[in-house]
């Protein structure tokens, strides 16, 4: 792709996930292909199944988690790719950081962020979307999707829309 997009599929079996972090060039995407993940992106919480998607552009934080027992598939895309295969690479390649400031000096060569702690697995939302995008925004308004129709909050730093939910159970 020259660089325009890196997409990958990444299977999880251990519950978890990277910690809160911030891409300073790349927008993300991702869609639960199997199993369930929770997700935050600005101080929005999710609860994604498979073939839900969620979008987080570029310098909006953002961590998720796989929360379900078994097998988890996760399809993620960056753009622009910038170094995200190199990042993913090195990363495999290393064992443990020493330490905080280790990790986030690494995490820094590649563009990002390291904001806080890894979404806790057993931190379950309430609300379950089917799609989610968030929009940075200089506006300080959320678009909120309930109950069949949008409403608007003020929100401090992006604008979410979220689409139709389906029943909690």
């Amino acid at each position: 792709t020259q660089g325009d997009v890196y997409i990958y599929e990444t299977k999880r079996i251990e519950k978890g996930g990277p910690p809160l972090h911030v891409h300073q060039d790349q927008d993300e995407w991702f869609r639960v292909v199997e199993g369930e993940y929770a997700a935050k992106a600005g101080e929005e919480l999710f609860l994604c199944k498979a073939g839900n998607s969620v979008f987080v552009p570029r310098k909006v934080a953002h961590a998720f988690a796989k929360v379900n027992e078994g097998l988890a598939i996760l399809l993620i895309m960056f753009q622009p790719a910038g170094r995200m295969e190199e990042f993913f690479s090195e990363r495999r390649k290393r064992g443990p950081f020493a330490n905080q400031q280790e990790e986030q000096t690494f995490w820094r060569v590649y563009g990002m962020e390291l904001l806080g702690l890894p979404f806790p697995p057993n931190k379950r939302p309430i609300c379950r979307y089917s799609l989610v995008i968030i929009r940075a925004s200089r506006k300080l308004t959320l678009q909120r999707w309930c109950d069949g129709h949008w409403q608007m909050v003020t929100h401090h730093s992006t604008e979410v829309r979220k689409k139709q939910h389906w029943p909690s159970s």
